[in-house]
């Protein structure tokens, strides 16, 4: 490969010694190795500090391991390992995972022959704990989302949805990358902010294999969805009112942070924006989203605070302006709200 960048890969473990053998093979043994994979390890209880601890005596030039002095959670363990690499690209990689060969290589390529790309994205192939096809990808699992063409301000804003073992990405925006803000999760806030300050490449072949086990199942909506055969729907009308209050609160919080922090990119002299008129129209649509959806989420959070007659007022108000038709389900959301305490 022509001209060359420094790679680093950030790894997060927590007990996860049954499959950290061979998802560190699959990045050692890459067509074109990383310089630095960075292990921060969040209090494991099992052997992982010991399989660990073999990989940095074996790789001393390349394992580099962090061992948590409390448990820092998956977000902030991938900020910390993220802020300590060195390398001028980064890939980010789950301790579960197996990658392809050509990973680092191909995607690697699209950073050296496109100097204004700062993000990366591949497809995966979906796996059982034993490594077998499951029949479908990531891409396959989230077509609503079209994550396998270039998608719309919109699209992207309302659901980014791309995980972080998919990405690699230019360390020269650390700066606007960190600190991670609650209650965004590291790899959706990463893409987010990649996806308004610069362009976005996606590659559209398997580059890595995505294991499904015990611990990781029911975390993803859509993973889940796909092994029952079945579509995400009618979730809405089941979930408690004080769960639901909590949902719509840290939804309309996200868009509130991700408005402030886009705002704060803007008003800074950084060479690190490669597109400042796409920042400005990701900043228009969370404008937007503050007087529509998050007005709209804070009414219903009153209809789902009150009881009795009040609620069927304020679920009515909310009904006669349009607001479940434009903003949730419907009458389904409607007839939820009136039902389920």
């Amino acid at each position: 490969m022509q001209g060359s960048y420094k790679i680093s890969v950030a790894v997060c473990s927590y007990n996860g010694a049954k499959y950290l053998p061979r998802q560190l093979d699959s990045i050692l043994t890459q067509t074109v190795p990383p310089d630095e994979i960075i292990i921060c390890d969040d209090q494991s209880k099992d052997q992982t500090p010991e399989v660990l601890k073999q990989y940095a005596q074996q790789y001393p030039d390349i394992v580099q391991i962090y061992f948590n002095e409390v448990n820092l959670g998956y977000a902030k363990n991938f900020e910390k390992a993220i802020s300590l690499c060195t390398g001028d690209l980064i890939f980010l990689s789950d301790q579960d995972d197996c990658w392809k060969p050509h990973k680092i290589e191909t995607m690697a390529q699209v950073f050296l022959t496109k100097p204004t790309v700062g993000f990366v994205y591949s497809d995966a192939q979906v796996v059982n704990e034993n490594l077998e096809p499951a029949g479908y990808t990531i891409f396959q699992s989230r077509t609503a989302y079209n994550l396998a063409k270039p998608r719309t301000v919109e699209q992207v804003v309302h659901n980014v949805d791309i995980k972080g073992c998919l990405t690699g990405f230019r360390s020269v925006h650390k700066p606007l990358l960190l600190p991670l803000e609650a209650p965004w999760m590291h790899d959706h806030w990463i893409a987010l902010i990649l996806h308004a300050i610069s362009e976005v490449e996606i590659v559209s072949e398997c580059l890595m294999c995505y294991r499904r086990h015990g611990v990781n199942f029911g975390a993803d909506t859509y993973l889940n969805a796909m092994e029952q055969g079945g579509k995400v729907a009618g979730q809405d009308f089941y979930k408690k009112s004080r769960k639901k209050i909590n949902e719509f609160t840290q939804a309309n919080e996200k868009v509130q942070v991700m408005y402030q922090k886009l705002t704060s990119i803007k008003n800074t002299d950084s060479r690190l924006v490669y597109n400042k008129t796409r920042l400005e129209a990701y900043i228009r649509e969370y404008e937007r989203l503050l007087e529509t959806v998050v007005a709209a989420r804070k009414k219903r959070i009153k209809v789902l605070e009150s009881t009795g007659m009040k609620r069927l007022t304020l679920s009515l108000q909310l009904l006669s302006s349009g607001a479940y038709k434009r903003y949730f389900q419907g009458n389904f959301s409607f007839l939820r709200d009136l039902f389920i305490a």
